[in-house]
């Protein structure tokens, strides 16, 4: 009886252990997918638990630019988009002063 009472603690918290193994989810469950993907994406605070590493790891793999990723592929685009929209500013503004110029030959 002395040597139960001894080892009460340890071996309630080894079955209290083995139980919670046992029901322990294999990841993440899908309820909350949504939701800590917004977090990862903002550094906030999900619900209670937090998930505090979880939420830093998945910002530090955002910020890499990963070729296969759809975010990755509209910033591209936006990027050369607004190139070619500076390009053709450039252009139209030279164009522009090239005719003021020959308009102010003309007129002279």
């Amino acid at each position: 009886m002395i040597r139960i009472k001894k080892y009460y603690v340890v071996l309630t918290s080894i079955f209290v252990f083995i139980i919670y193994l046992f029901t322990l989810a294999p990841s993440v469950v899908q309820i909350d997918s949504g939701e800590l993907a917004a977090v990862q994406a903002t550094l906030g605070i999900a619900h209670p638990t937090g998930y505090p590493l979880f939420t830093m790891i998945g910002y530090l793999f955002s910020l890499i630019p990963l070729p296969f990723s759809i975010i990755f592929w509209f910033s591209e685009r936006k990027i050369y988009q607004k190139n070619q929209l500076r390009k053709r500013r450039r252009k139209a503004k030279s164009s522009q002063q090239k005719n003021k110029l020959k308009f102010r030959k003309i007129s002279s």
